[in-house]
């Protein structure tokens, strides 16, 4: 005679992997969702990070840098001075900014005429600008 196997039928491993797929289907687009959130958090960050070190730059020198300046442009002029410690890291890349960077793109302008400085932060894939600091 033969003994009563155990185990789980074939069906029943089935139904699990068809649940364990159908879990993962809803969680996958909403873990990804979440970490470009975080990104762009930490892109934020990284915005007002420059925002203090440029208002620490008008305090020594009595203006801002004047023109359109790249991040890495502004970066340089501002570890020059004293006012930034280290180039900061692209979180979508995970290295330092560069001004082609496809995501998390950071530019500054000033205008002498109105003595109005804008720091344009973009979001993921430089699609929209999720935030813009400016001096007052």
């Amino acid at each position: 005679m033969r003994e009563k196997q155990r185990g789980f039928t074939l069906i029943e491993l089935v139904l699990v992997i068809a649940i364990i797929g159908i879990i993962s289907a809803i969680v996958f687009p909403n873990f990804s969702l979440i970490q470009n959130k975080a990104k762009e958090t930490s892109v934020k960050a990284v915005g007002h990070t420059l925002q203090v070190a440029l208002e620490s730059y008008y305090l020594s020198k009595g203006s801002y840098p004047t023109g359109s300046l790249s991040l890495s442009e502004l970066s340089s002029l501002l570890q020059g001075d004293g006012e930034l410690g280290k180039t900061p890291t692209n979180p979508f890349t995970g290295k330092t900014y560069t001004d082609t960077d496809d995501s998390g793109k950071i530019s500054y302008t000033y205008s002498a005429d109105t003595g109005v400085y804008a720091i344009s932060i973009l979001g993921s894939g430089n699609k929209t600008e999720i935030l813009k600091l400016q001096n007052i």
